[in-house]
């Protein structure tokens, strides 16, 4: 499994246990709720974007996935 693909996986896991709800699945972008977007970058980087705009980028998935729960 390539660091990419291991990246998304692991994203996927962290989102089902914070109840994160994907709404569409694009590989590499995922468009989940409260009109958010993630991309994953190639570094393994999880870009979070609202409403076009980037938010912030995060390597940490419990800090990016509170980040979206709290907001």
């Amino acid at each position: 499994m390539n660091s990419a693909q291991a990246s998304r996986d692991w994203l996927i896991t962290a989102l089902n246990d914070y109840e994160i709800k994907v709404l569409l699945d694009k590989g590499n972008t995922l468009v989940i709720e409260k009109e958010y977007i993630i991309e994953i970058e190639k570094n393994g980087v999880y870009k979070l974007i609202w409403k076009g705009k980037t938010v912030a980028p995060f390597q940490n998935l419990n800090e990016l996935c509170h980040f979206i729960k709290e907001s």
